[in-house]
């Protein structure tokens, strides 16, 4: 539970020292008025929609107050996503927010 707020100071910081810049890369996510630009790690992509099954995944591990944002796959795991959404992601990232921040 310590890396909520933590995660919402990274998110806020990056709001405030990084406004102009928005990677082609990033996906953006809306915080009130505001946009926030969250980049993919080097070699991974989001996957959050694009397999059904995965993101159903991911959604079942959120807690009843945050919303999932993205989950980041390398990609090279994109071809045996395609082939079988049940495989082991091994290595991904999970990018979430407490929803009352969203609002």
């Amino acid at each position: 539970m310590k890396s909520i707020p933590i995660l919402v100071l990274v998110l806020l910081a990056c709001t405030v020292l990084l406004p102009a810049q928005a990677p082609s890369t990033s996906d953006k996510y809306q915080f009130g008025d505001r946009a926030i630009y969250v980049p993919a790690p080097d070699g991974f992509t989001n996957v959050v929609g694009r397999f059904s099954r995965v993101t159903a995944r991911m959604s079942a591990t959120e807690g009843a107050g945050s919303d999932m944002l993205a989950v980041h796959v390398p990609e090279t795991f994109i071809p045996r996503l395609q082939a079988s959404e049940e495989i082991d992601l091994g290595s991904y990232t999970k990018v979430s927010a407490i929803k009352s921040v969203r609002t």
